[in-house]
């Protein structure tokens, strides 16, 4: 039987599924090193609000006991500095989402990308199952044209 004229092509189209499907892994994985890289950001964030709150609370108690001005002062520059440290970990954090939701986009037009080659490696095929039926029936028919044709020639032969 000879090659399928198809078979050429349907190699191409399935280098370039496969290699729209690297791109989806590679994408995947950048998607999961962002968050990853989020969550660490948000819980510097999470833990530096409880020690802003703590100081809050701690700086509440000894004013409403009477601490010392030098221990109200440094509670309170205490907060201050986590007041900034704060806001740098938001700044932070937003940057890490920003970075996050470009790779988000990458991810999503990766997918589309593969999806778009697997569904055209898939209508190949289609084509490729039709020609080869199509191929087997023209087969067919001949051989049965032929098996007629043997049958008038041996009962004309025969008389």
């Amino acid at each position: 039987m000879s090659s399928c004229p198809f078979d050429p092509l349907i190699v191409a189209r399935r280098v370039r599924r496969d290699s729209a499907f690297s791109a989806v892994t590679r994408c995947r994985l950048r998607v999961v090193e962002c968050e990853a890289a989020c969550a660490r950001v948000q819980a510097r964030l999470d833990a530096l609000e409880d020690e802003r709150r703590t100081c809050r609370q701690r700086l509440s108690a000894m004013a409403s006991e009477g601490g010392s001005p030098i221990d109200l002062g440094r509670i309170d520059d205490r907060l201050g500095l986590l007041a900034l440290r704060v806001g740098e970990t938001n700044a932070e954090l937003q940057a890490a989402e920003r970075v996050l939701e470009v790779a988000r986009n990458e991810l999503s037009e990766a997918l589309a990308v593969f999806f778009k080659a697997e569904a055209k490696l898939d209508a190949l095929k289609q084509q490729k199952d039709t020609w080869l039926r199509a191929k087997a029936q023209h087969q067919d028919a001949r051989e049965e044209a032929m098996s007629d044709d043997l049958i008038v020639h041996r009962m004309a032969n025969a008389r």
